[in-house]
């Protein structure tokens, strides 16, 4: 490899995403999430991707969200973005992602990789909740978060989010 661009001998970017970086953390997490898209999407699917900290394997356990895209033969149809719904929460139900940021994005249609940025978001779409988001991505950006206040936020923003996620209307 060339140091730091990263690129192959014949010059082709090679790619940080490696399942053995995965950490143990995160074992299992690729599997169930090749298995949801296998069974919501079927013959449809054409092939998925974990990409981004989890398979780089500097994710931070309890507040690195999960990556995953999903590549269908043809264009999305509303059936397959209820199927897309359907593998989000049974990832999120089995390990806990950055939902709260997942409600802006889907009220909204915004889209941000950076902690800061996704409180950001948060804050600009529910400013009752802007401390909270903030707070929860700086715990975020510590090597050792603070217990009583993940606790904390996870009993108000927490609950929030999961409430506001269970009243989203299915994606169409």
């Amino acid at each position: 490899m060339e140091g730091h661009r990263r690129l192959d001998p014949e010059g082709y970017i090679v790619s940080e995403a490696d399942l053995a970086n995965v950490q143990p953390e995160y074992r299992g997490v690729p599997e169930a999430a090749a298995d949801l898209l296998v069974r919501e999407l079927g013959r449809r699917l054409h092939s998925g991707y974990l990409y981004g900290s989890v398979v780089r394997g500097n994710a931070v356990p309890g507040s690195s969200d999960l990556d995953l895209v999903a590549v269908l033969w043809t264009p999305a149809a509303a059936s397959d973005r209820l199927a897309a719904s359907r593998v989000e929460r049974g990832l999120v139900a089995r390990f806990p992602v950055q939902a709260g940021f997942a409600v802006a994005m889907a009220r909204d249609g915004v889209w941000a990789t950076v902690l800061e940025e996704q409180a950001a978001a948060v804050g600009t779409a529910f400013p009752p909740w802007a401390s909270a988001a903030r707070r929860a991505a700086e715990q975020g950006r510590r090597p050792v978060a603070d217990p009583d206040i993940v606790a904390e936020l996870l009993d108000t923003f927490g609950r929030w989010v999961e409430e506001e996620l269970a009243r989203l209307p299915p994606a169409s």
